[in-house]
């Protein structure tokens, strides 16, 4: 993963003027939040949230897994990852500008050399687990004194190594100045990639703390509570647990991973369209416009045992996401069957047929980034479907 959901962000001076309204409308409802003492969501909490080191003190299988799972992976820093394999000593050339990427000792940082750009740059940070692609960034302070960050236009792709970052074509057109060689982002849209891409962010004075970073999605960032949970344990109070993921109902469940990968209730009417391939890229909103999802409750499993859709009912969150087909058409033949109470059978193909490539196949966004298309539906016949490469 990498931030996939900042860009595209373009304001109009109007709707500027309307958000700015609202702030002002809604901010003694957020100061009286605040003086209530309502929680804070994890990332942005005065209390450092528990490690995922404690966790693995009774929990180790699932830290363990967890370990290589790309959520823990999708913040690191050049010297925690050999990142020779993904940008040293490399050029390319994005447009008419040209940057080299080099290794430089102690500790191997990781620098960029543009033939737009007068002295060398620093990479702080690499946003991303390698999975779609890696981002690297560089932190700066904006004009308030306040943590920016660049977003470098050259991303890392498992297939094609080094190309433009998303959002960004080879016909760029700047070719001088820091904003030839990425995308400068204020404090506000800075925080906001950085928390999900991280479990925790000390902030003071308007500025990152970044060696006080919790970097990736660790156990705190979905498991909530967790705090009263391990104060529990260590008293030997075994029956207090921290708030159980597998009660959520469908919908806050889904909700629960789109706090990054967006929401429904987050986009207008208009943008809630099959044809919108915007909504490619953040799967919880194609699943909660799913048939799949919204009738789920009157669906029968095939075992008998109700199971909610969702998005755990796929995809492991301490694992990688499976790469076979058929483990995903395994999922599909639990309601679907020709057993009274069951989803229907398909009309096209035999059941035993690949389900993604006609109903959830991948989709281009930009070259070298494909996503799943997560809005499971009969396309017609003007939308491609290519091979499934689960996601």
């Amino acid at each position: 993963m990498f931030c996939f959901v900042c860009r595209h962000k373009e304001w109009s001076g109007f709707a500027a003027a309307v958000l700015l309204l609202l702030v002002l409308l809604l901010w003694p409802v957020i100061q009286d939040q605040q003086e209530a003492g309502l929680p804070q969501p994890v990332v942005m909490a005065s209390v450092r949230p528990v490690a995922m080191q404690t966790c693995a003190e009774c929990h180790a299988k699932e830290v363990g897994e967890f370990k290589n799972a790309p959520h823990n992976q999708t913040l690191r820093t050049p010297l925690e990852i050999d990142a020779r394999q993904f940008f040293g000593n490399q050029t390319v050339r994005i447009g008419d500008v040209e940057s080299t990427w080099s290794l430089r000792h102690p500790g191997q940082s990781l620098w960029l050399n543009s033939s737009a750009y007068p002295s060398a740059i620093q990479i702080d940070w690499l946003f991303g687990s390698g999975s779609h692609a890696i981002t690297p960034v560089s932190v700066n302070l904006d004009a308030d004194g306040r943590t920016g960050l660049i977003e470098h236009h050259v991303s890392w792709y498992p297939d094609a190594g080094l190309a433009a970052t998303l959002g960004v074509t080879d016909s760029h057109q700047i070719t001088a100045g820091i904003k030839a060689v990425g995308e400068g982002l204020r404090h506000p849209e800075a925080i906001e990639c950085f928390g999900c891409h991280a479990t925790h962010l000390p902030i003071r004075d308007g500025q990152l703390v970044q060696s006080e970073i919790m970097p990736g999605v660790q156990c705190a960032r979905c498991h909530v509570q967790t705090h009263e949970h391990v104060a529990a344990m260590q008293n030997g109070n075994h029956e207090t647990f921290m708030a159980d993921c597998t009660r959520l109902s469908p919908l806050e469940s889904i909700n629960r991973c789109g706090e990054c990968h967006r929401r429904a209730d987050q986009m207008t009417a208009d943008e809630l369209t099959p044809t919108n391939n915007l909504l490619i890229r953040f799967a919880p909103v194609g699943i909660s416009q799913s048939a799949c999802f919204q009738q789920q409750d009157a669906v029968q499993a095939v075992l008998g045992a109700k199971k909610q859709f969702n998005c755990t009912y796929c995809h492991d969150p301490h694992q990688p996401a499976s790469r076979d087909a058929g483990f995903y058409v395994d999922r599909c033949l639990e309601c679907h069957g020709s057993q009274p109470g069951q989803a229907s059978l398909c009309r096209s193909q035999p059941m035993t047929s690949q389900c993604l490539s006609c109903h959830m196949p991948p989709v281009e966004v930009q070259k070298h980034l494909r996503f799943t298309d997560h809005w499971i539906r009969i396309r017609g016949d003007s939308e491609q479907a290519t091979q499934p490469v689960p996601q």
